[in-house]
């Protein structure tokens, strides 16, 4: 419509685009039974619509919706972000404990992220199909059983086996936090709530590195399992108490940013579904659903659930979709482009990230800086203030941006306006990068090199951000599959990097490593250029080429599950 993103040669509607704004579109005609914010939002419409069901996670109140994102928030750092670096500070450490190469115990790291990326599309696929709130609470338990046996682990197996336990409960958290911001957030809310979990999944872990070095030089490495698991005990008895099922089944038609397709349907079918005849539960599949049409002639409507209600955890079948197929789906995502651009861009970023977290625990153990844990643990400092500062950006900044762009784009969201950030947080990354290679090669201070990593994940974490919400807002269909094959791609990708990372930082230096890092990410982080101008156009034709419903994996190109 504007603003220098190419419209659909055939006009027509496409997903994510919506009308957010209606004062700034000049008609509050159109649309005039669409239900809007309240107090300064009082003109932006809630996208998606939230349904009549008080039992429907929108309508949750704003100290539900809090309390449920802050359990889910603990969920993934303790079981999630937490395990995994806690032994990088301590590298050299625990090598000597265990009597193994400084690769190995850098695997100890891979594993868990390999057990993260082999779980997640299996976690999602059950979570789609039953709830999440099952796949939470046993995520849950496995995250403690875990952490206990890496507790009491005294040999390089039993270790492993801890490790892999961790990494298979942390899989929910992180493969389902961020849907459970699109559950019970409308699309106007979501970038402040996902800057969140990005800052959680990326720039939290430095905080542990400095926390975990400490304990492992005064007290052993592991004690960092000792400290960590009475947090996870109250963590796993929280999400069973206080975090309902998430998922709900409301009318296609509500789901407003995805409605390419609905508005082409014959007038009929529309009528139909307006008349109450929108929820229809699928008895063949076994699928629940809050019928509007069990109220919509007068009868009484859905109660809200009592507090014992909501600690079932089996819910119904929200889809008719086999595990497989979901499963399948999450892989074959990759056939979208936006969604090819999202894993690759997003997914090396952070990569990059957790490479660099493993390798200090190498570099700076050695001359001419012959850190103890601890001091390696001080030097990220720097990326946690890097995370933080980008964070709090992103929360003062992206939503403003992206209000006074739909302002000006006269009140309609295009969600190619998340992408306006990418380039500055492309330019602090690949400077960033070059400038920690370069820094580490030339041996200068401590404190000039924490900078410059914090530098660095600044960049990364603006680049993750908003790419992610990016591709969650412009294929609102196919957000689960999107994330689920961004945090595989990471997880693998990272994995094979542990295997050969620290003999490529040995045999080559600091300063080739990073510069080839650095230019990779150059080159994906300008395919956000096209992506700008030209993603909705694609969103448009994708909404017509469906490959997963070619290849039977989806229902419908816009809506359903």
């Amino acid at each position: 419509m504007g603003m220098g993103i190419k419209e659909p040669s055939d006009g027509h509607h496409a997903p994510g685009t919506i009308t957010l704004d209606q004062a700034a579109a000049g008609s509050h005609s159109e649309g005039s039974n669409l239900k809007r914010g309240s107090g300064k939002n009082s003109n932006i419409v809630l996208v998606p619509q939230p349904s009549d069901d008080p039992n429907d996670p929108l309508n949750w109140s704003s100290l539900k919706k809090s309390v449920v994102f802050s359990i889910i928030l603990m969920g993934t750092a303790f079981i999630c972000v937490i395990p995994a670096p806690m032994l990088n500070a301590g590298i050299v450490q625990v090598s000597v404990d265990l009597q193994r190469s400084f690769s190995d115990i850098a695997k100890l790291n891979g594993y868990l992220l390999l057990a993260v990326g082999a779980a997640s599309p299996p976690a999602s696929a059950f979570a789609r199909k039953y709830g999440k709130r099952p796949v939470f609470v046993v995520s849950s338990v496995l995250g403690l059983v875990g952490c206990l046996v890496a507790e009491f682990a005294n040999n390089y197996n039993t270790l492993v086996a801890g490790r892999l336990l961790q990494g298979i409960g942390g899989s929910a958290y992180e493969s389902l936090c961020t849907s459970v911001v699109n559950d019970i957030y409308f699309v106007h809310q979501r970038g402040l709530y996902v800057a969140i979990v990005i800052f959680f999944l990326s720039s939290l872990s430095n905080g542990v590195s400095v926390l975990a070095g400490v304990i492992t030089t005064k007290l052993g490495w592991p004690y960092n399992f000792h400290i960590l698991l009475p947090f996870v005990v109250v963590q796993t008895v929280l999400v069973f108490l206080f975090v309902p099922e998430t998922v709900y089944n409301r009318s296609p038609l509500l789901n407003i940013d995805r409605t390419a397709s609905i508005f082409e349907q014959d007038i009929s079918e529309e009528k139909d579904l307006q008349a109450g005849h929108v929820e229809v539960a699928d008895t063949k599949a076994g699928v629940p659903s809050p019928s509007h049409s069990e109220w919509a002639d007068g009868s009484q409507a859905p109660k809200p659930k009592s507090f014992r209600q909501e600690l079932a955890l089996y819910n119904g079948v929200f889809t008719r979709k086999s595990l497989l197929s979901m499963m399948l789906a999450s892989l074959a995502i990759v056939l979208n482009v936006i969604a090819t651009y999202n894993v690759l861009v997003s997914g090396l970023v952070m990569a990059w990230f957790v490479a660099m977290s493993v390798l200090a625990g190498v570099m700076f153990a050695a001359p001419p800086w012959t850190f103890d844990s601890a001091s390696i643990g001080y030097v990220s400092i720097g990326p946690l203030v890097g995370g933080a500062i980008a964070m709090i950006i992103l929360v003062f900044v992206s939503d403003p941006i992206i209000r006074y762009m739909t302002k000006r784009n006269q009140g309609v969201y295009e969600p190619e306006f998340r992408l306006v950030l990418a380039g500055i947080g492309g330019v602090f990354t690949v400077a960033g990068l070059v400038g920690f290679g370069h820094s580490i090669e030339a041996q200068v201070s401590i404190i000039g090199i924490s900078t410059i990593w914090g530098i660095t994940l600044f960049g990364m974490s603006i680049v993750a951000s908003v790419t992610m919400t990016y591709a969650l807002d412009a294929q609102p269909a196919h957000a689960v599959e999107i994330f689920i094959m961004n945090i595989t791609f990471k997880n693998f990708f990272f994995y094979g990097l542990t295997n050969f990372i620290v003999d490529w930082y040995m045999s080559g230096g600091a300063a080739q490593l990073f510069d080839t890092i650095a230019g990779i990410t150059a080159f994906l982080t300008l395919l956000t250029v096209p992506m700008y101008f030209y993603g909705k156009k694609y969103r448009r034709y994708w909404s017509q080429h469906n490959l997963l419903v070619k290849l039977k994996l989806d229902e419908s190109p816009d809506t359903g599950n």
